[in-house]
């Protein structure tokens, strides 16, 4: 047993390190009897120990290892296809990130130093503002806005995050270095699902497409006969918008393989999707 600080020298620990049989032996009993004993005495050890003070609980609710938890299981439910759950968040979600990116810059961003910053420039009781560049047991906000800014640059077309916002921050961190390793390949690959997204058809094609791992792989949905859905396309990327309505068919779901938003002919084969990876 350790015991940095000396604190049970001169007293007696219980502790049980052999196979209970071991002892019982050497007292020459059943070891039966001995496990009873022994269950006796560990009774009388909680029931002292019961009326002790009870640790402090630290019942806070942290965000940020909230949303870690939240991306390991998104990740996982890719791999491991469960029972589907219907949503209706796919294509806004897009949005809401280029939003929150965007505030994001305007909010935490050092336009001159690069990186972001911990705290916003508005509040003057702030006497400095710092900038994380340690990746730890919470990974850096810079290293987590690196790679964010790699995925939304793969999925919105005119996006610059993939080529200076991530030189801004180069910053010795590991999950940052994760970021550049996404970089280093020609461009990111796109598989775009087009057609109707509630379809047992449309379920296999996206577990086909999440198959196989890939780190530089973005898969996007889309459905032409949702109005807002292509609305938001058009603006923010024509080349997937005119993928969509030009590859539509009203009765099978057309995965496509991109780079760059360059599509090669779609094809499914089996639960393996064509040219990918």
């Amino acid at each position: 047993m350790s015991d940095p600080h000396n604190e049970f020298e001169g007293s007696n620990v219980l502790i049980e390190i052999n196979d209970s049989s071991e002892p019982a032996s050497k007292l020459g009993m059943p070891i039966q009897e001995y496990l009873d004993i022994l269950g006796e005495c560990k009774k009388k050890l909680f029931d002292v120990r019961a009326k002790r003070p009870r640790p402090h609980l630290d019942d806070k609710v942290i965000v940020s290892w909230n949303g870690l938890a939240i991306s390991s299981f998104a990740r996982a439910s890719k791999i491991l296809k469960a029972e589907a759950q219907g949503t209706n968040f796919n294509f806004p979600v897009v949005g809401f990130n280029l939003l929150l990116s965007r505030k994001w810059d305007e909010l935490f961003l050092d336009r001159e130093g690069g990186a972001y910053f911990n705290t916003p420039g508005e509040d003057p009781s702030v006497l400095l503002r710092v900038k994380e560049d340690h990746d730890g047991a919470e990974s850096s906000g810079n290293s987590v806005s690196a790679i964010n800014l790699v995925r939304l640059a793969s999925m919105v077309s005119g996006c610059k995050s993939d080529h200076y916002r991530l030189k801004d921050m180069a910053m010795a961190v590991p999950l940052m270095c994760c970021a550049a390793v996404m970089l280093t390949v020609p461009s990111r690959k796109q598989v775009v699902l087009v057609g109707h997204k509630f379809s047992e058809e449309f379920e296999n094609i996206l577990a086909a497409a999440h198959a196989l791992y890939n780190l530089n792989k973005t898969v996007i949905h889309i459905d032409p006969t949702n109005t807002a859905e292509m609305a938001f396309w058009e603006a923010n990327n024509k080349k997937v918008a005119l993928m969509a309505r030009n590859n539509f068919a009203v009765d099978k779901v057309v995965a496509l393989v991109c780079q760059n938003f360059s599509s090669s002919p779609p094809g499914v084969f089996g639960s393996r999707i064509v040219g990918f990876p």
